[in-house]
């Protein structure tokens, strides 16, 4: 509590505005800005390999936080919290915090550069900051986040590379996740453990059936990233349109989006020269 005050302290404007930002890096609008990109332009076995880490750490971070029910310093005395409509569920361990060190630790140990590291690190230490200037975090929820996040990139890698049935060990990996279900009711859970399931039904089809090339023109790469990320947002609005209230419901929103994005659009684009 003293460490949050102490940042609190030096609060003002610019830095309010600073650490705002900051922490929308752990969030999924930047995430899935960069993912999509990397995914269907670039290099699709590392936008596997990042997803995959991700959506295993997330359903662990919500499964993790259902068990432990920590409170959040929003509402303490001498505490100020802003974007409270990002702290969903409990507090520990820090969801933003986790993603960061997962989206970053596994760029990192994809691409093995002392400059992507020394950028992932500073990035990573200051979202963890901004949870705790923003005061929706302890510092225990923050490293245990971290750690965490730093600790699936890793595992997930190491899966990554020894197992030669992918498919196989992306379905034991989700199947493992439904062992949190007898204790997991938080919505952050259900999001991320759709989008651990879209993302298993997207690798099938996609190792069997799409098989896209990431290689396009230019011009092929920009329409494909544009008209691809309005598909997605059609796809989640449409369905939250749609769809009734419910954990359940919640699950298959972010497996339908999911499963598009790695799945049926790749799909969609392999087939249209105009993105090519």
């Amino acid at each position: 509590m003293e460490i949050i005050k102490y940042l609190q302290s030096f609060a003002n404007p610019v830095l309010d505005v600073f650490f705002t930002i900051i922490t929308m890096l752990g969030e999924d609008i930047f995430i899935l800005a960069f993912l999509t990109y990397l995914y269907w332009n670039v290099d699709k076995e590392t936008g596997e390999y990042v997803v995959f880490s991700l959506f295993t750490s997330l359903t662990l971070n919500g499964g993790i936080k259902d068990i432990v029910k920590a409170p959040r310093p929003i509402g303490q005395e001498g505490i100020f919290s802003a974007r409270e409509h990002t702290a969903t569920g409990y507090s520990f361990p820090s969801g933003h915090s986790q993603t960061a060190g997962t989206f970053f630790g596994a760029l990192g140990l994809r691409w093995r550069k002392a400059w992507i590291w020394a950028a992932g690190i500073v990035t990573m230490l200051l979202i963890g900051i901004s949870r705790l200037y923003l005061g929706v975090h302890y510092p225990k929820d923050v490293a245990a986040g971290l750690l965490l996040g730093l600790a699936s990139a890793y595992f997930c890698r190491l899966l990554f590379l020894k197992v030669r049935n992918r498919e196989a060990l992306y379905v034991a990996v989700f199947a493992m996740m439904l062992a949190f279900l007898p204790t997991s009711v938080s919505e952050d859970f259900y999001k991320s453990l759709g989008g651990l399931a879209g993302f298993v039904l997207a690798m099938l089809f996609e190792h069997r059936v799409v098989r896209f090339q990431e290689k396009a023109s230019m011009r092929g790469k920009v329409l494909r990233y544009l008209l691809g990320l309005a598909v997605l947002l059609c796809v989640k609005l449409g369905l939250e349109r749609i769809l009734p209230e419910g954990n359940f419901f919640l699950f298959l929103l972010y497996m339908a989006v999911i499963f598009t994005g790695m799945g049926l659009y790749p799909w969609l684009f392999s087939k249209w020269k105009a993105l090519q």
